[in-house]
C-alpha cells in the first residue's frame, strides 16, 4: 500500500485580505474563496465559516442567534 502524502498547508497570498471593514472593523476579504483561504491557512479548526457583511466577507464561528435556529444568516448581513 502506498502511503498519502500529506496535504500541504495553504499559502495565504499577501493581497489576500483588503483591510478591515468598513462596517464592524473585522479583517475584510473580497470574495468568499479568498477568505475560506485564509481561514485554513490560519485555522485548523473546521467548525468556523465565511460570511458576508455588507460588501465584503470574513471568518469566524455561527453566532449563537444562528445556532438556535431563531435568526438566518441573511438577516444578520443585513441587521449588521
Amino acid at each position: 500500500m502506498s502511503k498519502r502524502k500529506a496535504r500541504p498547508a495553504h499559502e495565504v497570498p499577501v493581497d489576500c485580505s483588503i483591510g478591515t471593514c468598513p462596517r464592524c472593523g473585522k479583517q475584510a476579504f473580497k470574495t468568499r474563496k479568498a477568505a475560506k483561504r485564509a481561514m485554513r491557512a490560519i485555522h485548523q479548526d473546521r467548525r468556523l465559516s465565511v460570511y458576508p457583511c455588507g460588501d465584503v466577507y470574513h471568518y469566524g464561528h455561527l453566532s449563537a442567534r444562528v445556532k438556535s435556529g431563531d435568526t438566518d444568516r441573511r438577516d444578520l448581513r443585513e441587521n449588521t
